[in-house]
């Protein structure tokens, strides 16, 4: 194991081990001649800048040479360690894989390091690893540093108080490559519509007729390809856009109303979504007004559903505009109730017209034991003068089984799915000519 050298570039001065150039050099000279038996990985020391502020930067570097001082304790004749830059680490690992990096070097590394000797960092010291499994032959240095460091950051743990790693597979890879090519276009496709309203329509259980729709992003790019809204909702509300997008749909929607209304054609309540991001923009209530009063739509046709999770950040501004809405007629609903935190805190805090209880209830065997509590939930709501409408519902089981617990509406594949909104309108025509016959 060469792990000493006498060059100065090569010695890094914080912590007196061989540098990143070091490395570098092993990598060049040694490591990508024989790749497939290594696991490149970064490493990062989490909330490293509290121990810097609490500490001293002269107490931050003493912790850098400790960790270092860990991983070299965990490196075999074969394996190499250097710090990189501030609290970055780079290892160059000899196993045959990522799962036995975890349980031959990670594994023991975290114990010793999160038991060590020193007060400061004793059980309160967190790193985050993105691993990569080098594969090619004199793969470039930046580009296997970069693939690993993506695994390091798209890891679910990495904000969490503990440590964490992922790798970066070819299916993860591909993915992130997917997600950020997207990233790319969000901002032209906006600019060129090509984000449009789909809805679903909302089913009376009584009835089993049409009484409203929920109004959903859909991307068609220009070649004419639905693009998942998995693959871009995440960073749409990144980047600022979803607002933007939200005020967009709800301009055209309003539109399509405003011609079926002149028309006087049929016509049924629809929600929309307001994301967080949406919500908490100082504009919302005007913008949102500005759009229904310039296409005269009476507020009765119009429903606002609040993500159950806009209740993690509840204060007097979420209960003051929900009351607003409500103030001015329109009707307000809570989705995905249920898949979140405390949902019985929003219900005391709010006034709410309609629970949406979330698909995760629909998707459980519905067992004897399970009916029960979902009647009882569902009595319990309806106690509180609430309407219920299940999200979700794709079996004729359930339908049946919410019809007997007098839950209200029902939204779901077993009925509908998304659509267009001329495919809506062609329903309700439909229907509305079958109950005039």
């Amino acid at each position: 194991m060469v792990k000493q050298t006498t060059n100065n570039d090569q010695i890094d001065e914080i912590t007196g081990r061989p540098s990143a150039v070091w490395l570098r050099h092993i990598y060049k000279e040694t490591v990508s001649k024989d790749c497939q038996h290594y696991v490149f990985a970064t490493a990062n020391i989490k909330d490293f800048r509290y121990f810097n502020l609490k500490y001293g930067f002269e107490q931050g570097n003493q912790i850098l040479k400790i960790v270092l001082d860990c991983l070299y304790h965990h490196l075999d004749d074969k394996s190499y360690a250097a710090r990189v830059y501030a609290d970055e680490f780079h290892l160059l690992i000899y196993c045959e894989d990522c799962d036995a990096f975890v349980d031959k070097f990670l594994v023991p590394f975290v114990d010793e390091l999160f038991d060590v000797d020193e007060p400061m960092l004793y059980h309160n010291i967190y790193m985050s690893f993105g691993l990569y499994k080098l594969e090619h032959p004199n793969e470039d240095y930046a580009h296997i540093s970069n693939k690993a460091e993506i695994a390091r950051l798209e890891c679910r743990e990495l904000k969490h108080r503990s440590f964490s790693f992922d790798d970066l597979n070819k299916q993860k890879y591909d993915e992130y490559m997917m997600r950020h090519a997207l990233n790319g276009k969000l901002t032209e496709a906006r600019l060129n519509k090509e984000f449009v309203p789909y809805i679903q329509p909302k089913i009376d259980l009584s009835s089993e007729q049409i009484v409203g729709g929920e109004i959903l992003m859909r991307w068609i790019n220009e070649q004419g390809e639905l693009i998942p809204l998995t693959n871009f909702f995440f960073s749409l509300n990144e980047k600022g856009d979803i607002y933007l997008i939200d005020l967009y749909l709800f301009d055209q929607v309003c539109h399509w109303m405003n011609q079926r209304l002149k028309a006087k054609q049929p016509l049924v309540p629809v929600s929309f979504n307001i994301t967080n991001t949406s919500f908490f923009d100082i504009n919302f209530l005007d913008d949102y007004l500005n759009i229904l009063h310039q296409y005269e739509i009476p507020k009765e046709y119009i429903e606002f559903e609040f993500l159950e999770d806009i209740q993690y950040g509840l204060n007097e501004q979420v209960i003051e505009t929900i009351e607003k809405l409500k103030a001015i007629g329109f009707t307000c609903s809570l989705d995905d109730f249920g898949s979140g935190y405390s949902s019985y805190n929003v219900l005391l805090k709010t006034q709410v017209d309609i629970i949406k209880l979330d698909r995760m209830f629909f998707q459980k065997q519905l067992t004897e034991k399970y009916a029960k509590m979902l009647n009882y939930t569902i009595l319990a709501l309806k106690e509180m003068d609430l309407k219920i409408l299940a999200e979700g519902v794709e079996t004729k089981e359930y339908v049946d089984f919410l019809k007997s617990a007098d839950c209200d509406y029902v939204q779901g594949f077993y009925y509908y799915k998304p659509m267009p909104l001329d495919e809506f309108q062609q329903l309700i025509d439909k229907q509305a000519e079958v109950q005039t016959a």
